[in-house]
């Protein structure tokens, strides 16, 4: 089999010139984080890159504001992603930290638009999915990216658990289009599978690993479908 390099044009329509003069405007990076030792690490990164940027925490992002649990605010090593909140005091979780939504956080520093939301929160990205919600309801969020796993809310054995037929169907009545990733998914690697709307399928409901970016973009959508 013959592969050959083919330019990918970008078709010239409403959406994607919206697209292109939120990129043409200065941008910066935010990232929040649960434990300070992450929140060290991606500070000095930010300025090894000179990436203009903010990183706040340590706080817990999710679908409510307020309080958090933790049982520690510091991490065993620089980029620990073991740590979880609570949304209520639990034995061992006796460190208060403050939580926050995606919403709440736009609104509190001016954001208009998000051009890429980027949730990894092993396992508990459908809370901070629901967070966002008034930003996804107004699409001032381009691309939305997150993890699915059998971790956190998505478990079988979560209080409260949260189907992922659910969070992309409001996705989709919300215009976004969302799109396997692969991951650990065999027959995923190295391409894309449409996820919600027509795309959805039943078996997708069973835990895997995996990441899905949603848009709303027309242009990107029809990039995105190409490479399904």
């Amino acid at each position: 089999m013959r592969c050959e390099r083919r330019p990918i044009a970008v078709p010239s329509d409403a959406s994607s010139d919206r697209a292109m003069t939120h990129l043409a405007k200065p941008s910066r990076a935010l990232a929040s984080q649960l434990l300070d030792t992450n929140v060290r690490l991606l500070n000095r990164t930010f300025a090894n890159l000179g990436v203009p940027g903010v990183v706040f925490g340590p706080v817990a992002v999710s679908n409510y504001t307020g309080i958090a649990w933790v049982r520690s605010i510091s991490g065993r090593y620089p980029g620990d992603e073991g740590a979880s909140a609570k949304n209520r005091p639990q034995a061992g979780f006796k460190y208060e930290i403050p939580t926050t939504t995606v919403d709440a956080y736009a609104a509190h520093f001016g954001l208009e638009h998000i051009h890429m939301l980027a949730v990894d929160a092993e396992g508990w990205d459908p809370l901070i999915v629901e967070g966002a919600q008034r930003l996804l309801d107004a699409k001032r969020v381009d691309f939305l990216e997150f993890e699915f796993n059998n971790r956190g809310k998505w478990s079988y054995m979560a209080r409260d658990r949260r189907d992922l037929r659910d969070i992309l169907q409001l996705l989709h009545v919300d215009g976004y289009r969302c799109y396997w990733l692969g991951g650990d998914v065999p027959w995923l690697r190295g391409r894309l599978a449409l996820a919600n709307g027509a795309g959805w399928c039943e078996s997708f409901g069973f835990p895997m690993w995996s990441n899905l970016v949603c848009t709303h973009l027309d242009w990107a959508m029809r990039l995105l479908d190409g490479l399904t």
